[in-house]
């Protein structure tokens, strides 16, 4: 098995519309999760949990981690854990990075972005990183003054963009709704942020960031789960399976709460165009671990549009 991205999966999203009005969402994830799990039991725990990063390229190092609690190669308040758990906070913040700049339109340049990125990848790489560089570029990214900026221009423009339309997500407003996913992402990245770099007093405090059940060391089965920026990540092993659910797969998989979307949105008046590109954006904030894509499907079922994303 190859480690390319889209082994992780793919997600489309339905949209049924007629006379203007979106009349159901249907998401159908389709991930290789069984064949994957299959595969990595063909080979001895700790080869398939450094396997399993690869796979999951986009959060390798939580995914690990989850492994190797699990099947009990690591425990929750042991040195490597703590460790490993340093490269997932790193692997979390240079995500959220990124979306925040891509997703929630934060306002850095090109190359403060870059030296940012370049300055978590290198500690990364070091099992005990020098985080006095990486403190320096983060509080040149991060300001008072500009978080500030940045709150107040997204709110104005989620405010004209949506504002106006009557549609409200879990009780709240569009633009709220999007307002507060923002605000939850930022707010996660400045709590990665200062776990790392506290690391100068110590190393990473595991509470919160990780937890197992019925696990022993050693006995290759249990459960491990990571906190991510998504939500908790679970690997679950025993003698007959591996179970792999990550966050995507509770808010969009047959088994979680796919439905959510065809709640908030049946019924919801728009045009074909609004309709994909509210939908895309609400997408976007709940953040799926895979590519996606907004299928809009008109009159007389036939696709009439989409959006890859």
């Amino acid at each position: 098995m190859s480690s390319d991205s889209h082994l992780a999966g793919q997600l489309r999203i339905d949209l049924n519309w007629h006379d203007g009005q979106i009349r159901s969402v249907t998401p159908t994830l389709n991930r290789p999760l069984a064949k994957i799990s299959q595969w990595l039991r063909t080979m001895p725990p700790e080869l398939a949990c450094e396997q399993v990063s690869s796979v999951f390229a986009l959060c390798g190092q939580s995914h690990a981690l989850a492994a190797k609690l699990a099947h009990g190669l690591v425990q929750p308040d042991g040195r490597e854990t703590r460790r490993l758990l340093q490269n997932v906070q790193l692997e979390n913040w240079r995500e959220g990075v990124i979306r925040m700049v891509e997703y929630w339109n934060y306002p850095a340049s090109d190359d403060e972005v870059l030296d940012l990125i370049k300055a978590l990848m290198r500690c990364s790489a070091m099992d005990e990183p020098d985080v006095s560089v990486l403190e320096e570029v983060w509080n040149n990214w991060l300001t008072g003054e500009r978080e500030q900026q940045w709150k107040n221009r997204l709110k104005a423009d989620l405010s004209w963009r949506y504002g106006h339309l009557d549609i409200k997500l879990e009780s709240r407003p569009l633009d709220e709704w999007l307002q507060n996913q923002a605000d939850a992402l930022m707010d996660d990245i400045k709590g990665r942020a200062e776990s790392v770099l506290a690391m100068s007093s110590g190393w990473i405090n595991p509470h919160g960031l990780c937890r197992v059940a019925d696990s022993e060391p050693g006995s290759g089965t249990g459960l491990g789960e990571v906190r991510t920026s998504r939500g908790w990540l679970s690997h679950h092993c025993d003698d007959i399976q591996w179970q792999i659910t990550a966050p995507t797969d509770r808010h969009f998989g047959p088994y979680g709460d796919s439905g959510w979307l065809n709640q908030q949105l049946t019924g919801v008046s728009l045009s074909c165009d609004e309709a994909v590109s509210i939908t895309t954006r609400i997408v976007q904030a709940m953040n799926p671990c895979v590519a996606f894509r907004v299928v809009l499907v008109g009159d007389g079922g036939k696709e009439r549009g989409s959006i890859h994303a």
